[in-house]
């Protein structure tokens, strides 16, 4: 046989002549053993074209690349479709709605507990106002309904002030005083207004089942768990539970639902009396509601930080309001953020390639129980704190936004 010279030839002919050789003299190799790094075994068929026909099943080991892309992407979709925030304000931007969506999973990723504490008040808050509204004989108001209308979900349109957001708490006292119909949506409809990506949840429950039952399994059988997939879980865990505060939170809606007031505001602040005679800092019903205690509201005016929105009456409801549990629900919450404190516990006499390694897990392990003793002490804290003027200054009377609207 004559070898060509491969001085006078590119690449692709070289390539070509070294499969002509596996071809002419492999033949006889029908099987070939691989036997890569560890304990891993997979046998290979070749025909005597040097195809392989059928399936091949992977080698019985995990790569970086596997624990990488099941732990980034179950985190990221759970985070992703866990997320219900509030109704944003009519003239915002898509940037501006994307950017606040991607800032609260940057939350959820990072501390996960925090957004377990909002979901929890919200749904304290959502279960108050469906007691009050059965009680004032309106059964046919739900939890679906109390959570869109906390949310920002219906907006209030005075005769002579700028329309704004209204709570479940102040659309209830508006509806007692008859100066409201109760609202005529429906659980239905408010349903129909909700954007729950179906395929993304059903991505998000097979990924998060995977990883749990992976994690369970390794442990039964006695495997190595690395510390990204214990991350992973309790983030999951974390966000299974708010998801179940968030059950009946509509997800993703843009445009709220508009209640025509009849009578104006001046005309309710004069019957209202004495508690609604201080000029308010959110909007006109805060004597009602004052949306408080807030993080942007209480909180961030209180250390000088500008906090938006800056317009008055706010034109949207924030995600930052922090709850005030009582009783069991409470002792719930402590329980909650204490699982997914502990799970990082788990990994403490995980076997690290460096004693450093293993002393900045420990570390960390210790960093949330930290956190969750700094959440009860600050929510205590910011409830106390008085909401202060934003920079701007923004009327606080019927009379000074009449004016300004001249």
């Amino acid at each position: 046989m004559t070898f060509p010279d491969f001085r006078r030839h590119h690449l692709p002919q070289r390539l070509l002549f070294y499969l002509y050789i596996q071809a002419a003299y492999g033949a006889n190799d029908t099987e070939t053993t691989c036997k890569p790094i560890g304990q891993t075994n997979a046998t290979l068929t070749v025909e005597s074209n040097g195809y392989v026909r059928g399936w091949v099943s992977q080698p019985n080991a995990r790569g970086t690349l596997d624990i990488l892309s099941l732990c980034l992407f179950t985190t990221f979709i759970c985070t992703y479709t866990m997320l219900c925030l509030n109704v944003p304000s009519e003239d915002e931007t898509v940037w501006q709605i994307t950017r606040r969506r991607i800032s609260w999973m940057v939350i959820a990723i990072a501390g996960p507990e925090f957004v377990l504490t909002y979901a929890s008040g919200q749904w304290d808050t959502a279960h108050a106002s469906v007691k009050a509204f059965k009680e004032s004989k309106y059964p046919q108001w739900t939890m679906r309904h109390a959570f869109f209308a906390d949310m920002g979900g219906f907006l209030l349109v005075p005769p002579d002030t700028p329309p704004f957001p209204v709570t479940g708490k102040q659309i209830h006292w508006l509806v007692v005083h008859n100066y409201l119909p109760f609202p005529g949506t429906t659980s239905a409809d408010l349903a129909d207004k909700s954007k729950q990506d179906t395929i993304a949840k059903m991505v998000a429950c097979f990924q998060i089942s995977y990883l749990i039952l992976q994690c369970l399994g390794r442990a039964a059988q006695r495997l190595t768990i690395t510390t990204l997939e214990l991350s992973a879980l309790a983030i999951v865990v974390c966000s299974i539970m708010t998801s179940l505060c968030w059950w009946y939170k509509p997800a993703d809606v843009r445009t709220p639902v508009r209640l025509q007031l009849q009578v104006s505001i001046t005309e309710i602040l004069q019957k209202a009396g004495d508690a609604a005679s201080r000029p308010f800092r959110q909007t006109p019903l805060d004597f009602i509601d004052d949306l408080g205690p807030s993080w942007s509201l209480n909180v961030q005016p209180f250390m000088g930080i500008h906090a938006q929105p800056f317009q008055r009456p706010i034109p949207r409801l924030g995600n930052d309001r922090l709850p005030n549990l009582k009783g069991y629900q409470e002792i719930f919450l402590c329980i909650a953020t204490l699982s997914y404190a502990s799970l990082h516990l788990v990994g403490w006499n995980f076997a690290f390639p460096t004693n450093p390694e293993r002393v900045l897990w420990r570390t960390c392990s210790i960093v949330p129980f930290r956190q969750h003793g700094r959440i009860l002490g600050f929510r205590n804290w910011s409830s106390l704190v008085p909401s202060r003027p934003i920079a701007a200054p923004v009327p606080s009377s019927i009379s000074e936004i009449q004016a300004s609207r001249l």
